[in-house]
């Protein structure tokens, strides 16, 4: 590794903040090829140690381990809704850093929606019937920010409306949450 990487990676970091919070767009990210495998893995690290520790710090254990396998195909999902996407409306050439972009500013908001989700489930169980609410707001707002900067990205990548990338995202996340209802 040289010595300016960790600069690479902070200045990546930067990147996705930026594309989260509207600054910029997956156009931005560089095109380098290890890119996309490098966000993927983001997202993994960031969604085991999420749930790792919402579980530590809410349950008090980490005997319930998360399923890599249903994770796996989230990835693979994922990366093959947006593969049709772009190639259904002829911008294939955008599918790295599109993904990219997807992958990492989802690994973003990753642990601040699992441990919302996980005060939620210990506030309901747990007589601290105050924080419910509260939870509930923030998770409704995470996940309507998560759809708006999908959407974004979308929008970049697509060059279509923001209201059909909406539509297009929302699309994505319900089929997928209807495909791991459907497993065993």
């Amino acid at each position: 590794m040289s010595a300016n990487s960790p600069d690479r990676g902070s200045s990546l970091l930067r990147l996705y903040i930026d594309i989260a919070v509207w600054r910029r767009g997956p156009q931005d990210l560089p095109t380098a090829p290890l890119l996309l495998p490098l966000s993927v893995l983001a997202y993994f690290m960031v969604y085991i140690a999420s749930e790792w520790l919402a579980r530590r710090i809410v349950r008090g254990d980490v005997s319930n381990g998360l399923s890599v396998v249903t994770l796996a195909l989230d990835v693979l999902y994922v990366a093959g809704w947006y593969w049709l996407l772009l190639r259904l409306f002829r911008r294939s050439e955008r599918y790295g850093q599109t993904t990219a972009a997807i992958f990492g500013c989802t690994a973003l908001l990753t642990l601040p929606l699992a441990l919302a989700a996980q005060l939620l489930i210990a506030s309901s169980n747990g007589g601290i019937a105050w924080l419910a609410p509260l939870m509930l707001c923030a998770i409704a707002a995470l996940v309507v920010w998560s759809v708006l900067i999908l959407a974004h990205i979308l929008r970049h990548a697509l060059e279509r409306p923001l209201a059909l990338c909406v539509i297009l995202v929302i699309a994505q996340l319900v089929s997928e949450q209807l495909l791991v209802s459907a497993l065993p």
